[in-house]
């Protein structure tokens, strides 16, 4: 994967527009004519540079197969080759995360996730995590905190995408296979591990091949599990949710 960083409000400005164009901090497509990305090795050097000070930042991945528009890799007057993506960013091409460097945790990324997880497992009402395609990073520990964890037959979940960990692991976003199997992050493998409750089954080809038919399943996947979560006390519901979130992990990888 390739990838961008990106101020917080302009991401969030593309995703309400369905269009990216900004190259780098400062800078517009038609003064530049490309969207600087970087490969992952290049991602802090990158940060410390341009985003350092520069207060909300996120970390775009995205999937080149999908961006449909010219990539290259051109050289930089240090020689360093970076990747380039002459024309805008197609937001469904990109997968946000939180940008995971020292600059982030200084301003308290770390905690302000632990917090929001804290916070998540006083919440006094039923609370029900749907996947339909794929829960990852932080947001991964947010899902965890649901009474009840849905997932589509083909959805996946995991603290960190495969290519991430194979480039921590293994030095080589290449491993992302072998990554993959070692995450167990598919819906069955979690639903084994305890991490998961309940899987929807999808039509062959994927969910989008029956729409209506996906829908309906979801409503009576959200609709039962509510109903069995009405039944419990606020206390009871925080010490369900407590509970099991303190679990994960207990039943080991040999399920």
């Amino acid at each position: 994967p390739l990838f961008h960083l990106a101020l917080l409000d302009e991401w969030q400005t593309a995703q309400a527009s369905g269009s990216y164009s900004v190259p780098t901090r400062g800078m517009t497509l038609e003064q530049v004519g490309f969207i600087h990305c970087s490969w992952r090795e290049q991602v802090d050097a990158t940060y410390q540079r341009f985003y350092a000070d520069a207060g909300e930042v996120v970390l775009l991945e995205i999937d080149p197969a999908a961006v449909g528009v010219p990539l290259r890799a051109d050289a930089i007057p240090t020689g360093e080759l970076f990747p380039h993506l002459y024309g805008p960013l197609n937001p469904a091409a990109v997968s946000p995360g939180a940008y995971p460097g020292k600059g982030a945790e200084e301003r308290g990324q770390s905690e302000a996730i632990a917090r929001s997880t804290e916070k998540c497992l006083q919440i006094g009402v039923p609370i029900i995590s749907l996947i339909i395609g794929e829960g990852g990073s932080g947001g991964a520990v947010a899902f965890a905190t649901a009474n009840k964890v849905i997932m589509l037959e083909h959805s996946i979940y995991s603290v960190i995408s495969p290519e991430g960990c194979a480039s921590i692991l293994w030095k080589d976003a290449e491993k992302m296979r072998e990554a993959a199997e070692a995450l167990r992050l598919t819906a069955q493998d979690l639903t084994k591990l305890g991490v998961n409750d309940i899987i929807i089954e999808e039509p062959t080809g994927g969910a989008h091949r029956d729409r209506k038919m996906i829908f309906e399943e979801v409503k009576n996947a959200i609709s039962k599990a509510l109903l069995d979560l009405a039944k419990k006390k606020r206390e009871d519901l925080i010490k369900h949710r407590r509970d099991k979130f303190l679990s994960l992990g207990q039943q080991g990888l040999a399920s």
